[in-house]
């Protein structure tokens, strides 16, 4: 008996490709997953968000929202920064290329990287201060003094990352921190802006009651 590249194990395909696979025969992606023994996360957008409020820590609240939550939103990553100790320290990332690039990249732990609120010329500061919404291409932009130019200059060419948005994150009244969402295109965030407002505020609601 023959057998295919793929029953022996020569093949390993990722989700992406069993998704074009699946588009392209007309077919449904669960269907030809399991032909390759692959088990698809079916969790929904609404899933995960209406989970993240029965989370009872910090840190696992954080896990859910920078490696699950941003994946059904369609983005590349993100990262969270939180207020602690009158500084703003770098919270969580996701857990891909992005973070691997991060820890190669900089000279420190990635809990020591942080920011101080008079580090004016920074998006990440702006935002939580005035409480509005930025928008860069750049990632030096949202962490430079955190770490060095050249350092975010690097992180961004080993990333991909082309756009950024940074969404303070407001629940009673305070102020906690703030979300950044990063895509691998060039984008205004013109057409999201308001679907990730709404659900950095649904993200802050969740931390709130874990601050």
């Amino acid at each position: 008996m023959v057998h295919s590249r793929i029953e022996n194990g020569l093949v390993n395909p990722t989700k992406e490709t069993i998704i074009a696979i699946a588009k392209a025969l007309n077919l449904k992606t669960e269907e030809i997953a399991s032909l390759f023994g692959i088990e698809l996360d079916k969790e929904s957008l609404e899933e995960v968000l209406s989970n993240l409020k029965n989370i009872e820590s910090l840190e696992d609240l954080i896990f859910a929202v920078t490696n699950k939550l941003i994946f059904k939103i369609g983005y590349l990553a993100s990262m969270m920064w939180l207020i602690r100790d009158k500084k703003i320290f770098a919270a969580g990332i996701t857990n891909s290329n992005i973070s691997k690039a991060v820890h190669d990249i900089i000279d420190k732990d990635f809990s020591e990287v942080a920011l101080d609120f008079d580090n004016n010329d920074n998006l990440t500061v702006q935002a939580i201060l005035e409480k509005t919404t930025k928008v860069t291409n750049l990632t030096s932009d949202y962490t430079v003094p955190s770490v060095t130019q050249e350092q975010a200059d690097l992180v961004q060419e080993e990333t991909g990352d082309k756009s950024n948005c940074i969404v303070p994150m407001i629940s009673n009244g305070k102020v906690m921190g703030a979300m950044v969402y990063v895509k691998k295109i060039e984008d205004d965030f013109s057409s999201d802006k308001e679907m990730l407002q709404g659900i950095t505020n649904y993200v802050s609601n969740c931390l709130y009651k874990l601050l």
